[in-house]
C-alpha cells in the first residue's frame, strides 16, 4: 500500500508537524510499519524529545487496528515526544486516540484545527514557564 508520512521541523515554534497521506492502519503489521516510518523521520530530525503537532486528516485507524495503533503510539511518544497535540481526523481515528489515552495513560489533546492545536501548545509552554502547572502536569518525555 502506498502511503506517505511526513515530519517537518517548524523552527519558529520549535516543534515537529506530522502529516499523513493515505495512511490506513488495519492491523498490527500496518501499525508497526507506521511506527517504523515515523521513528526513522524523528531520528533524521534529531531534536529529541520534541513537541509535536499531528495532522490526523490523512491517518485512518480502522477498529481492527486500533489496539495495535495505541501500542505503537505509546512507543513513539515515549521515545521522541515531549508534548503532543492533534487536530482533524475521522471519527474512528479520534476514537482510537481517546481510547489509547485512557488505556495507555497518555494525553489525547485533539483539537478541531491546526491553529487550535498550536495555541494549546504555546499556552501550555507559557503556563509551564510561569510555574503555573503543578509538577505532575509538567510534560516529560513520553508523558504527553
Amino acid at each position: 500500500m502506498a502511503w506517505t508520512v511526513t515530519l517537518r521541523y517548524v523552527p519558529e515554534h520549535d516543534f515537529v508537524l506530522t502529516s499523513y497521506d493515505d495512511v490506513i492502519l488495519r492491523d498490527q503489521r500496518d501499525a508497526t510499519r507506521w511506527r517504523r516510518e515515523v521513528s526513522a523521520q524523528f531520528r533524521q530530525i534529531g531534536r529529541i524529545p520534541v513537541d509535536v503537532i499531528i495532522d490526523l486528516r490523512g491517518l485512518v485507524v480502522k477498529p481492527s487496528g486500533a489496539r495495535a495503533y495505541g501500542e505503537n503510539r505509546v512507543i513513539l511518544i515515549k521515545e521522541f515526544c515531549r508534548r503532543t497535540y492533534r487536530f482533524g481526523g475521522d471519527l474512528n481515528t479520534r476514537t482510537s486516540v481517546y481510547t489509547s489515552a485512557v488505556l495507555d495513560g497518555v494525553q489525547a489533546n485533539v483539537y478541531a484545527t491546526y491553529n487550535d492545536a498550536l495555541r494549546a501548545l504555546l499556552q501550555e509552554r507559557e503556563r509551564e514557564a510561569k510555574g503555573e502547572l503543578p509538577p505532575s502536569l509538567i510534560p516529560k518525555p513520553g508523558r504527553s
